[in-house]
């Protein structure tokens, strides 16, 4: 006997980028298990080369539409969150919310160029606070004795 043909007991599924085991699994009602056991499949993700999937047949069950799960966009929000994240993970301390989401903006949503424009000018302001100190001790009167 050779492979597992789709036919009576199985659903041919043509997998689509974006589809999930989990999301294909729920949509024809049979476990991910199954779906894995008809497949031989033992890892957890699908192989990107995998064109079609032997989904087994549950008695009287009509095939169903599995809708590609498309990847949410993450909102602004969340990649702010994320950004100061990553700052942090380098080193960059209390940047907050606002300021990520400024950066975030700035590079059109990518987290990549974000980051590498916050970082430029967290350096920038790490090497010229001393100097922006100095101005400001002059300008409040270099802490006056009072009275």
């Amino acid at each position: 006997g050779g492979g597992v043909e789709a036919g009576d007991d199985f659903w041919d599924h043509e997998y689509k980028k974006g589809e999930t085991l989990p999301g294909i699994a729920l949509a024809y009602g049979v476990s991910v298990a199954d779906i894995k056991k008809a497949n031989k499949i033992v890892s957890t993700s699908l192989d990107p080369g995998r064109k079609h999937l032997l989904i087994p047949k549950i008695s009287g069950a009509t095939r169903p539409t599995v809708a590609a799960v498309p990847p949410r966009k993450p909102t602004k929000t969340q990649l702010a969150s994320r950004l100061c994240e990553m700052a942090r993970a380098q080193g960059f301390e209390g940047v907050r919310r606002e300021e990520a989401a400024f950066y975030v903006d700035q590079a059109d949503e990518d987290l990549d160029l974000a980051l590498q424009e916050l970082r430029k000018d967290l350096e920038w302001e790490a090497q010229n606070q001393h100097h922006m100190h100095a101005k400001v001790d002059e300008a409040v009167g270099g802490g006056g004795g009072g009275g």
